[in-house]
């Protein structure tokens, strides 16, 4: 091989390395690293707080994006998935951008109606203890409100189908009940509930049993009555 094609093949080999390299990364490097000089080179028209902190996480985003231009295409699915966002990190890094310049740096949004991104980060950041508690009791309010509704409505839905008299009685009262939107109730349940907690449990429990009840009941009753006879029948045998 002489001399002149080693070098034709050098030079080919860096083309191929170059256009393997993820463009979009390196174009979201740019739009982050420009959203952390706008937070952290600018003032802020009126403090919000944290701005260091968010300059400092779009900064290591950015490093982290020229650092996987190179490699991006040898991670393999984390790879692909990456390179199928590629366009969608560029815009979301030019947004912050934007955002922050609209915002803190220009006021042309003013506060409190509008809040830049290192402004809501301080909100994480300073109450992030009381956050964290509310999720919690919110958390403990809703599991309270959808299991109860749940095992009311499935036994409620089982008895609808199965049972010909309580369906009579049943049935009706569900259908005028159920098109009700559940919040339409909050008036009658801080009446008949002496705390806004069982209230709200109940709100959460009737919104989540009704389409249980309803849909168990559909299920149950479209099953022909001759497959319980041979499941009885099973059930009956296994326990002799």
């Amino acid at each position: 091989m002489s001399e002149a094609q080693a070098l034709d093949g050098a030079a080919q080999a860096q083309l191929t390395s170059f256009r393997r390299l993820w463009r979009d990364g390196l174009f979201a490097a740019l739009s982050w690293g420009a959203a952390a000089l706008v937070t952290i080179g600018l003032p802020d028209v009126v403090p919000w707080g944290s701005a260091g902190l968010f300059a400092a996480i779009t900064g290591a985003l950015a490093v982290l994006f020229v650092l996987l231009s190179p490699v991006v295409y040898r991670l393999g699915r984390a790879g692909e998935v990456m390179i199928h966002y590629g366009p969608w990190l560029v815009a979301i890094g030019v947004w912050l951008a934007l955002w922050e310049l609209s915002t803190a740096k220009s006021g042309w949004l003013p506060k409190p109606f509008f809040s830049p991104p290192h402004g809501l980060l301080n909100v994480y950041v300073a109450d992030g203890t009381r956050l964290l508690i509310c999720i919690g009791y919110t958390l403990r309010l809703w599991s309270l409100g959808f299991l109860s509704g749940v095992a009311v409505g499935y036994a409620t839905g089982v008895a609808l189908g199965w049972s010909k008299r309580f369906s009579y009685w049943g049935m009706p009262f569900l259908k005028l009940i159920g098109p009700v939107p559940a919040t339409a109730w909050i008036p009658c349940t801080f009446y008949f509930f002496p705390t806004t907690f069982g209230a709200s449990v109940f709100i959460v429990a009737l919104a989540s049993g009704i389409p249980v009840a309803i849909l168990t009941a559909s299920g149950v009753g479209s099953v022909n009555r001759s497959f319980y006879d041979v499941g009885e029948f099973w059930v009956l045998t296994i326990a002799i």
